[in-house]
């Protein structure tokens, strides 16, 4: 095969080292889950023969460690249906099992991203089974970090508004990780958050995106910016870019038409090309949810609607 094939549920990450955006996991459009690793390098996709490699999962978690240079994943939902709580590293040599002292109880559709102030993987959020079965039931609350050698709680991190499905990125220019929508006790939630290393709290109610869980962020290093990718209410997947994140709740659609709205899709920026890249996901198409594929870019061009859409603001 020449790609990944339909997949929702798959993680996609910036290597450096690699040169392209590595996707892993994901769920096919008959629940069948993937193990295998894939590479894009801004033109193709090549399937990377790995040994060992982890067992098939989607809605995990996943974050490049630039500190040591490795892709980190943990959890997500396995195979056989179950919620599992491992941890896996991508090196040059393959995908050793981590043995971490200490670790995060099993969890899926968690938030997780390097945290560049801190130089360790930070994860939050969850959820997992109950003993009877109960789908993404349990709530996983807590904030915890990774060094590559031990997993940590920390502590009195505060509690975000939402506990599952948020979009996660790292804002290089304010030193933040930052989270944004995502579904809680009070269903999904438009809010906006910051870590600061020690402590979340809510910067602000932005107006778009609307209240959205499963979707994503990403930083966008040509721009310096936060992009968080969610449903427009035009029916695409808009790209909302925040001005002043810390401060303001001006979002600006850059996404001119193209990309049909889903969630559960993998997205990352590519540094090199200076692109965001969006991989699968969960869609609509005749009235039915269904698991798509397919390789969509925003590059270049969205810094010109940016322009056109801020001059006529004016």
């Amino acid at each position: 095969s020449s790609s990944p094939g339909p997949l929702a549920g798959a993680t996609l990450t910036w290597d450096p080292v690699r040169g392209g955006c590595l996707l892993f996991g994901g769920h096919d459009p008959n629940d069948q889950a993937s193990a295998e690793t894939w590479l894009w390098d801004g033109a193709t996709w090549t399937q990377l023969e790995l040994d060992p490699t982890p067992p098939a999962r989607g809605y995990h978690g996943a974050a490049y460690d630039a500190r040591r240079q490795r892709l980190v994943i943990f959890g997500g939902v396995g195979q056989d249906g179950g919620v599992v709580g491992d941890t896996w590293e991508l090196g040059p040599e393959g995908w050793p099992q981590a043995q971490p002292a200490g670790s995060p109880p099993p969890r899926a559709i968690h938030a997780m991203v390097y945290d560049g102030a801190g130089e360790r993987v930070l994860l939050t959020g969850g959820r997992d089974h109950d003993p009877t079965g109960a789908r993404f039931s349990v709530v996983r609350r807590g904030t915890w970090t990774y060094d590559g050698q031990r997993w940590t709680e920390v502590v009195d991190a505060g509690v975000l508004t939402a506990d599952a499905g948020m979009a996660i990125a790292f804002d290089r220019a304010r030193q933040a990780v930052v989270v944004q929508g995502g579904t809680g006790l009070l269903g999904k939630g438009a809010f906006a958050s910051a870590f600061d290393g020690e402590r979340w709290y809510t910067t602000v109610q932005v107006q778009h995106p609307t209240a959205e869980a499963l979707h994503r962020a990403v930083y966008d290093a040509e721009a310096d910016q936060v992009v968080v990718l969610a449903p427009s209410s035009e029916g695409a997947l808009g790209a909302y870019r925040v001005r002043d994140f810390m401060d303001a709740a001006l979002w600006i659609d850059a996404a001119r038409g193209g990309l049909p709205q889903r969630t559960e899709f993998a997205a990352a920026f590519d540094e090199a090309r200076k692109q965001i890249v969006v991989y699968g996901g969960l869609t609509q198409r005749g009235g039915r949810l269904e698991r798509v594929g397919g390789t969509w870019l925003l590059g270049e061009d969205s810094a010109e609607a940016r322009e056109e859409q801020e001059a006529e603001r004016l």
